[in-house]
């Protein structure tokens, strides 16, 4: 299971269907967004990669 999974994007003006969730193991999300985006520059971490870097 992925906890706390976030999708964040810089350049963006607009609104995420969903931006923190969980992910069980095989599940799959779909994630839509309303908005501008002038250069995406798109992440996706987890709550086990902020734990990793510490």
């Amino acid at each position: 299971m992925a906890k706390y999974v976030c999708i964040s994007m810089k350049g963006y003006n607009g609104k995420w269907s969903d931006n923190y969730f969980d992910l069980k193991a095989g599940e799959e999300k779909t994630i839509s967004f309303e908005g501008k985006i002038a250069k995406p520059e798109i992440k996706i971490y987890s709550l086990y990669e902020v734990l990793k870097r510490y």
